[in-house]
């Protein structure tokens, strides 16, 4: 059976997972923006949208995740000299994961066409 999370270390292995409700809460906590315009704009992703994008693909792995509490184990993370980047690609991977989500510019199901 296939994963349908990817695992990052934070304060411990955490499973980022991202399902169809999970993406419409993440369009709500970010006023509507379409979560594939965060995924066209990672490279320019505000700290803001991401913390926010980790606290909703968290809740799989911890219920009582808060953007809060994501915020402390990035900064964490990144004070122990970890890449910021490989942060970006697990949120990038789980989105993909997810089936919903195509890479960048392209459809789910990876021809262009809507799936």
């Amino acid at each position: 059976m296939s994963m349908d999370y990817v695992e990052i270390e934070f304060d411990r292995p955490r499973k980022l997972r991202f399902g169809f409700r999970d993406l419409r809460d993440l369009e709500n906590r970010l006023g509507g923006v379409p979560f594939e315009r965060v995924l066209d704009n990672r490279r320019a992703l505000h700290l803001g949208t991401l913390i926010q994008a980790l606290a909703v693909g968290l809740r799989s792995d911890d219920p009582r995740v808060t953007p809060a509490r994501v915020e402390e184990m990035v900064s964490t993370y990144l004070g122990t000299g970890k890449p910021m980047t490989a942060i970006l690609e697990a949120l990038s991977e789980a989105l993909m994961l997810s089936g919903i989500v195509g890479r960048p510019g392209e459809a789910a199901d990876g021809d262009g066409r809507p799936t």
